[in-house]
């Protein structure tokens, strides 16, 4: 069975953290944001990264933090529809997403796993394309 990441953009504006996706209701009700417009890649090593001790763990790993308290409604509804199915729940503001990137090279991450892993990384910092700081972050859980 595969592990999936469910992996969404926030902003902080004015002290409140906002879903920073287009979430669109389908005809079943259920709400969500295409794959196309988030992270959705199977990388089991870029997920331990991200949060330590899914299908991957090693020194730089973040350990899970998680649901935010001040989640974005949309994220809270999703991760309560997921209960139990969801799991390893967090999240990582976009400044640590940069730095694990400047961090990976001295990773000990496998034979010829860092350019994926840098590859995917890269993609995920990119979907804040032209934006800095900490009022952005992911919020992210795991299904499997």
């Amino acid at each position: 069975m595969g592990c999936d990441i469910h992996c969404y953009r926030e902003k902080q504006v004015g002290g409140v953290w906002i879903a920073d996706d287009e979430w669109k209701t389908d005809e079943d009700g259920c709400c969500d944001v295409d794959y196309k417009d988030r992270f959705s890649e199977r990388n089991y090593i870029l997920f331990g990264l991200l949060s330590k001790g899914v299908r991957f763990d090693c020194d730089i790993s973040f350990k899970e933090r998680g649901v935010p308290f001040d989640a974005s409604d949309e994220y809270k509804a999703k991760s309560i529809d997921y209960d139990s199915d969801g799991h390893s729940h967090s999240y990582i503001y976009l400044g640590e997403l940069k730095s694990l990137l400047k961090h990976i090279d001295a990773a000990d991450l496998g034979v010829n796993q860092k350019s994926y892993v840098v590859e995917d990384l890269n993609k995920i910092i990119k979907l804040f394309d032209g934006v800095e700081g900490d009022n952005h972050r992911i919020v992210f859980f795991f299904d499997n």
